[in-house]
């Protein structure tokens, strides 16, 4: 797995110094490199990500459901833009809110980007308990992490440990996750990802053996692929899908 901190153009100096083979001091590494100093340890390229150069400048790094978005996992819309976690010292200091928080407190620096398990433990404490289902099914989907790893993860934390069992690592969005959990709350009996021979392909959420929800999680799909969904759907009117 790619890490994003490879390729945001931001630098701990002590990132730079391990990058460094020569035993150079800090200005001949600054002048070769053609970096320019963000905050006291913090350095940027030219071309440098403005939002991991933003959050720098803030105090912190990126974290939370930003860092998610950026390892491609599925998030659930946040009012926060930019979500930023600081290190210990940084938020004793802090107003009230300004950084996110961590389930088992903060955290050293590392890089500009957290790496998945801190930006998880951050952002759970960001999202709602469906939020959260959300964002691990999206995990397991993409195979970044087991279900192992996550009830290790979370082993101290009673919330994360109540919703593990019902997170399932078929769904391809949190919009599908959604609606299954609200379904399964309400005690209706469905299945997800489902094969069907009668339409020739897959379907997002089979309820019983004929009603099938097919969810989108990006967009609304135009007219004609609707219709040709609709039309592909039509023979579970009549078909049993045992």
């Amino acid at each position: 797995m790619n890490h994003p901190a490879d390729f945001c153009g931001v630098f701990s100096l002590r990132e730079l110094r391990d990058q460094d083979s020569h035993g150079r001091d800090l200005e001949e590494i600054l002048a070769g490199r053609r970096l320019t100093r963000v905050r006291r340890g913090w350095f940027a390229t030219l071309g440098a990500d403005p939002v991991v150069v933003g959050a720098i400048r803030a105090g912190g790094v990126v974290s939370c459901l930003t860092a998610l978005k950026m390892y491609g996992i599925w998030v659930p819309e946040h009012p926060l833009r930019v979500h930023v976690r600081a290190c210990a010292s940084t938020m004793r200091s802090a107003p009230p809110r300004k950084f996110c928080t961590a389930v088992g407190g903060a955290t050293p620096e590392g890089r500009a980007i957290d790496d998945l398990s801190t930006a998880l433990l951050h952002a759970v404490k960001c999202v709602d308990d469906e939020g959260a289902v959300a964002v691990f099914d999206s995990v397991l989907n993409q195979k970044l992490m087991t279900e192992w790893d996550l009830a290790s993860l979370f082993a101290r934390s009673k919330r994360v440990q109540r919703l593990l069992p019902k997170c399932d690592g078929r769904a391809q969005s949190g919009i599908e996750t959604f609606a299954r959990v609200r379904l399964r709350a309400k005690h209706v009996k469905l299945d997800v990802q489902v094969f069907l021979p009668c339409v020739a392909g897959w379907v997002d959420i089979l309820i019983g053996r004929r009603l099938v929800l097919e969810l989108d999680g990006k967009q609304t799909p135009p007219r004609s692929s609707s219709r040709r969904t609709e039309s592909a759907t039509l023979p579970l009117l009549k078909a049993d899908t045992r």
